[in-house]
């Protein structure tokens, strides 16, 4: 699942320059012509984390903030003596459900997701 953030404390100006860097990367992809999910598909790899901010109309401040990728990296690194420079990109989604979509493809939930192979593909053999 989507880690989400605690932003209790967060001022006003901490929520703003949050969502001002998801919204610069996520419409500068979409003026690139290149559809989203390829975008992601080619940029998460490369990417030690990935945070996101979508709508969430119940809270004060009309959305929540959450990581799809990194939150482990993020706790060892608040641990670490020394620091780490990271690969981090800010995106904008629609909602948790599109969140959670995108934890799953691109973010910490691909390990947990994983699919066996085929059933039969076992018992299938290359030397004939």
């Amino acid at each position: 699942m989507v880690y989400i953030i605690d932003t209790d404390n967060w001022t006003v100006a901490q929520v703003q320059e949050f969502a001002d860097k998801a919204n610069e990367f996520t419409d500068a992809v979409n003026a690139s012509g290149e559809p989203w999910l390829d975008a992601m598909k080619r940029i998460a790899p490369q990417t030690d984390v990935i945070f996101a901010v979508w709508r969430e109309p119940s809270t004060w401040r009309g959305a929540d903030f959450g990581i799809i990728k990194g939150a482990g990296k993020l706790q060892l690194m608040s641990q670490a003596k020394r620091s780490q420079a990271l690969r981090m990109i800010h995106i904008r989604l629609l909602d948790y459900d599109v969140a959670e979509m995108h934890w799953e493809q691109f973010g910490d939930g691909r390990a947990q997701n994983q699919r066996p192979g085929h059933l039969l593909s076992e018992h299938l053999t290359t030397d004939r």
